[in-house]
């Protein structure tokens, strides 16, 4: 695995009810806060789209400052029980954002007793355009592409060469056995899905790969170095 082109961490966090002092961060003085400390803008919803069922507040186009780096923050949602980070940045840097966010918010909790801001389950997506040392046709040896380049040959009405190029594999990641913990909270874990592709207007010889997984960037690098292990062998 080389030249990492694009690294992305969408970091979903869930709270325990009222743990997050919502209505304190929907304040106008909160919002500039927020906006202020990380170059945030609000986004607005047009007054035609209904109202939203679960209450949120929604930043885009932000900035993070870490270790005299500047990450873009994509997106940062804030919602009664939960809290969506999509930055353009692998996960320890999303976790640091976090942890600068949470004090933030803390200081704007204007309650006696005032939240722990720890979530009771931290999730991450990451996706990643890399360029990977294998061959992609490994993966799709099973299928038959003789048929499948008979079938699209005979409808071909405009002259060309037809030639067909594996170019994505997907895998369904299922959780089960979820701690009671969670569901006693409410909390449920939706299927994932883990996928790898050739990077769209790309030479396939050039071997650059666009990969997403349901986990942490790290785990994400060591599952891509494993498919090229796989290959070698």
């Amino acid at each position: 695995m080389r030249n990492i082109r694009l690294i992305k961490t969408t970091q979903v966090m869930i709270f325990p009810a009222d743990d997050i002092d919502f209505y304190s961060i929907n304040r106008d003085s909160s919002i500039k806060k927020i906006q202020s400390q990380f170059s945030l803008q609000r986004l607005q919803i047009p007054g035609h789209i209904p109202i939203q069922v679960q209450p949120q507040v929604v930043f885009q186009n932000g900035e993070f400052k870490f270790n005299n780096m500047l990450y873009n923050i994509e997106q940062l949602v804030i919602e009664e029980r939960k809290i969506m980070i999509i930055i353009l940045a692998e996960t320890e840097i999303s976790n640091a954002f976090f942890q600068e966010l949470s004090i933030l918010l803390k200081s704007i909790d204007n309650r006696i007793n005032i939240g722990t801001y720890m979530p009771l389950i931290t999730t991450y997506e990451t996706v990643c355009v890399s360029s990977l040392d294998l061959e992609f046709g490994y993966f799709l040896q099973k299928i038959d592409h003789n048929k499948l380049h008979t079938i699209i040959a005979e409808k071909n009405s405009h002259g060309a060469t037809v030639k067909i190029i594996p170019s994505s594999i997907k895998f369904q990641i299922r959780y089960d056995d979820i701690p009671a913990k969670l569901k006693n909270n409410k909390i449920t874990i939706s299927d994932k899905s883990l996928i790898l592709e050739l990077r769209e207007m790309t030479d396939p010889s050039d071997h650059i790969f666009f990969s997403a997984s349901p986990t942490d960037s790290d785990t994400h690098f060591k599952l891509l170095e494993l498919l090229e292990e796989m290959v070698r062998k």
